[in-house]
Order: structure tokens, then sequence, then C-alpha cells
């Protein structure tokens, strides 16, 4: 079910029997869209949360061009749920997700393959070879579409290679300001004002699961790691199930709705 909350669109999820009180809100990163967290939403739906998963791309007035933008989208919607939001993002939209939480009621944190190179001491090889090759797109300041073989080698390196196409056909492109973000450097270490989970794929060829099992540890969160998987945690039902046991057993009581 599609709506507009706040200044964006929506893809709304219904629990199937709503058992808890905080909506999951669902923030995706570069190239993608709302669509990538169908499979979670659908799971966490039916264990009884309700999912929103936020088009960033489409707003009222235009799409946001900077970081800056799509944080403020996002703190409006977080505004709009009647209790707060477990607020979940993925790749940079973890990084954005957590920008906007600092500012915004939020029950919990779920990142997952989150985007830590600005908090690194030097930026991951593989992200600055990916720097190097867009570098004349980011100087034009033109909107720039990765290359199917660049998102394959380090988003995609364990999804089987039929997905990988069903994947790449719907990457859009994205603003010059969105692309710099991934290459940012000296970002301070949040300040956690809320419980959180960093969920990291043992094969990430982004960046590696030690830097962000350290990540997690720096900032006072949780972590869980998927074993067998890269950059792309968004297809695996087994890591959707241990998410939700963390979310059940850290927040208690206190979210669930009364029979």
């Amino acid at each position: 079910m599609r709506r507009q909350i706040g200044p964006l669109v929506v893809d709304v999820f219904p629990p199937e029997r709503n058992k808890f009180r905080p909506p999951i809100v669902m923030v995706h990163g570069l190239w993608v869209g709302a669509w990538c967290w169908h499979e979670w939403a659908t799971r966490l739906c039916n264990l009884g949360w309700e999912c929103w998963s936020l088009h960033l791309k489409e707003r009222n007035g235009g799409a946001p061009q900077t970081p800056e933008e799509t944080v403020q989208d996002l703190r409006a919607v977080l505004g709009e749920a009647a209790f707060p939001p477990v607020l979940m993002g993925h790749g940079t939209g973890a990084r954005l997700a957590l920008t906007a939480a600092s500012d915004c009621a939020v029950t919990a944190g779920i990142l997952a393959a989150p985007d830590i190179s600005p908090y690194l001491a030097a930026l991951p090889k593989a992200l600055r070879l990916l720097r190097l090759r867009y570098l004349a797109l980011l100087v034009m300041r033109r909107r720039i579409l990765i290359r199917p073989a660049d998102f394959r080698e380090l988003w995609l390196s364990t999804v089987p290679a039929d997905r990988q196409r069903e994947i790449v056909e719907a990457l859009a492109p994205e603003p010059p300001q969105m692309v710099r973000a991934l290459f940012e450097r000296g970002l301070e270490l949040p300040e956690l004002r809320f419980p959180a989970l960093v969920l990291g794929g043992a094969e990430d060829r982004a960046v590696t699961s030690r830097a962000v099992r350290d990540f997690a540890r720096d900032i006072g969160a949780d972590y869980l790691e998927a074993g067998g998987r890269g950059h792309w945690l968004l297809e695996d039902g087994d890591l959707v199930s241990r998410t939700h046991n963390w979310l059940v057993r850290t927040l208690g009581e206190d979210i669930q709705k009364p029979l």
C-alpha cells in the first residue's frame, strides 16, 4: 500500500497481526529504492510489525539533491509516527538514518552494512578505486548511475547471478552530492541515544566486516554478522529473524501492544 507520509512517498506494509507499537521505518541506500526492503518488510509484517519503506527519490517539490535535504525529509517522516519508530537503514541509508535520529525520538536503530567510511582513518581501497572511476562526473556535478559491473563487484558479490541481473536493471542515478557523501572523510562517531544493532556481512567487499564490527563497538551498538554474505544483506530471511529476535529481546514489553 503506497501512501504519502510527510514529504515522501512510502510503501506501507500493514502487519498480519498488529503486535508492536513502533513502526519500522526503512531507509534505502545509493542507486536503489524502496523496493530493496520489500523482502524484509514482508517478513517483518508477518511477525507483527508495520513497516514503512521510503521512496527517497519521490518527494513533493522534486527529489532531494543533497544528504542534508534527505535528512530533513527523514526527520519529517519520523515525526509523523504515532510512536517513536524503529529506524532501519542500509549502506548510505544507515548513515543518513543515524544523522536524522540525532534530533528525533527513535525507539531503536538497525544499521545494515552501514556506510562507515567517513568514520575510518583511511578510505577502504575498494572505495578509493570507485571514487577515482567516477571523479570526472563528480567534478562536473553530473548525476551518476553506477556501472552494473561495479555494483555487482562491491554490493552483490554473494548474490546469485540471476538475481543480480534483476537488481542492476532497477538501479537509478543519484545526484553528485549524494554520491560524494559515500567518500566523505572525518565525521565524528555518532552518539547513540537509543539501542542499536549493526549488521555486517562476513564477505562484504566495500568495507571489511572487522571494520563494521569495530564501528559497532565504538558507538556502543550490538553486532550481528551474516556468514557468507556480502554488502547486500537485504534478502536474508535468517538475518530478518535474528533482527526481530534482537528487537523483542532488547525492547521488551514497552513496545508490545496490549492483547
